[in-house]
């Protein structure tokens, strides 16, 4: 303002030493070193040049045509008509006209102004200029967060000026100026857990920060289904496929972690040696395997009859998994039978509530004397056989048979014994005497008759 009210102070000084005794007629004048627009009242339009001067007789009204209300100097600064002088001093008016009722040298005062403009880095956050009149303070004022859908920005400073870091801020104006505001910038980071669509994380993280997911690699819903970490991705793209496999990210820009995860189930299979635990996910299939015979002890074993579950009659089985499930071999339990007679020995297994019949015959003939079936010998315990030496013994566990003969003695036998001892102690006793006899009578004395003779008694 104070170069504006020079200019019209030394353009004045000029026109009234020039015009002398003539200062009692009224004039429009131009102070300003920038042709201007002047309307005098009803409507004529006259160009006034630098130091130019218009004869105006009152009473009369003139104004700044519009175009000339703002007159830019250069890039950054202008003038702008703020008021009339008369004389050298302010008269009343809307800034744009003034009413002229007596001499005087009317003119119109300007302000230089100064163009202020407020950006931001990174840029399009704050954008915005106005125009100030030199000399003045400004007030300054920026956001001190901008928060977007996938970044965050924090007020951090500011560059073209020597201003505290705040982002309210005031600054003498005497030159064309360009503020930048100064912001930190911090993007959206996002976890979310597919397919259940869990968002597990979500926050801003600063750029150039080292971001670690905590993806854990198994998350149990119960104690029968499960997710697994199959894959993730980071802005659609495979984990993998930018060299990430150590899954820290480096924060340059919003990032959207996805983690998938493909659903298991838990298999239990149920067999004899203890129950084994798997987890399939749906539509994978699951081997079943049981042994065919299993051996609790020397004297009992189990043999394999089917599957609780699945309709399957052997001990090695596959099917599809469609949740949760619970596979138990069934077995029936086998007892070792131990039999031992005179006639031999035998072993063999049989099932648990199974009658097995033993039978043996109530008499083994001999020659003199016979054996007869007594009882049986059940696990150190007397059992008397049924008719005809039979035995149903029902297996409630392992057993031991033994079948207990007596001697008895052959009537029939021992009469022929009998005889044929006597007759050949009677045959014995006749070959006695037979041979008695003869040794006798080769002992008798020989009589020798006429003729050469003998005889004998």
């Amino acid at each position: 303002m104070r170069g504006a009210l020079l200019l019209a102070a030394i353009t004045l000084t000029v026109t009234l030493n020039a015009v002398g005794a003539a200062a009692e007629q009224a004039y429009v004048a131009n102070t300003i070193g920038e042709p201007i627009w002047v309307v005098l009242v009803p409507g004529s339009l006259h160009l006034l040049l630098p130091g130019e001067r218009l004869a105006v007789t009152p009473p009369a009204a003139a104004c700044v045509a519009q175009e000339s209300l703002v007159v830019y100097l250069s890039v950054g600064e202008r003038l702008v008509a703020r008021a009339w002088l008369r004389d050298w001093t302010l008269v009343n008016g809307s800034g744009r006209c003034v009413e002229i009722s007596g001499p005087g040298v009317y003119t119109p005062l300007y302000v230089r102004e100064a163009l202020l403009t407020v950006e931001s880095d990174p840029p399009g956050l704050v954008s915005y200029q106005l125009w100030a009149e030199e000399g003045r303070q400004v007030n300054v004022s920026v956001p001190e967060v901008i928060e977007l859908e996938e970044a965050r920005y924090a007020f951090a400073g500011w560059r073209g000026a020597p201003l505290p870091p705040r982002a309210n801020v005031s600054i003498p104006l005497v030159t064309p100026t360009t503020l930048t505001a100064i912001y930190d910038v911090a993007y959206r980071v996002r976890v979310t857990l597919e397919p259940v669509g869990a968002v597990v994380f979500d926050g801003f993280l600063d750029a150039g920060a080292v971001f670690l997911p905590r993806l854990d690699p198994i998350i149990y819903q119960d104690n029968d289904t499960r997710l697994v970490l199959a894959s993730v991705t980071v802005n659609g793209a495979p984990l993998e496929a930018a060299g990430q496999q150590s899954r820290s990210l480096r924060v340059t820009g919003p990032l959207d972690v996805r983690a998938y995860y493909r659903v298991e189930y838990r298999i239990l299979v149920v067999t004899p040696a203890g129950t084994s635990e798997m987890w399939a996910p749906p539509g994978g299939r699951v081997a079943l395997e049981a042994p065919q015979v299993y051996e609790v002890n020397s004297t009992a074993r189990l043999v394999f009859t089917g599957w609780l579950g699945v309709n399957a009659t052997t001990p090695t089985a596959t099917v599809t998994v469609t949740g949760p499930a619970v596979y138990k071999a069934v077995y029936e339990r086998e007892y070792l039978v131990s039999f031992t007679s005179p006639l031999g020995s035998w072993e063999r297994w049989a099932r648990e509530g199974s009658i097995v019949p033993i039978v043996q015959p109530e008499r083994l003939p001999g020659i003199v004397y016979d054996r007869v079936l007594a009882y049986y010998i059940v696990n150190g315990g007397v059992v008397q056989p049924t008719r005809g030496g039979v035995l149903l013994l029902k297996v409630d566990g392992p057993a031991t048979v033994t079948a207990v003969y007596v001697v008895s003695p052959n009537i029939v036998h021992l009469a022929l014994l009998a005889g044929f001892i006597l007759s050949v102690a009677a045959l014995y006793l006749a070959f006695q005497v037979y041979q008695a006899e003869r040794r006798g009578s080769k002992q008798a004395p020989m009589v020798v008759g006429p003729g050469g003779g003998g005889a004998t008694d």
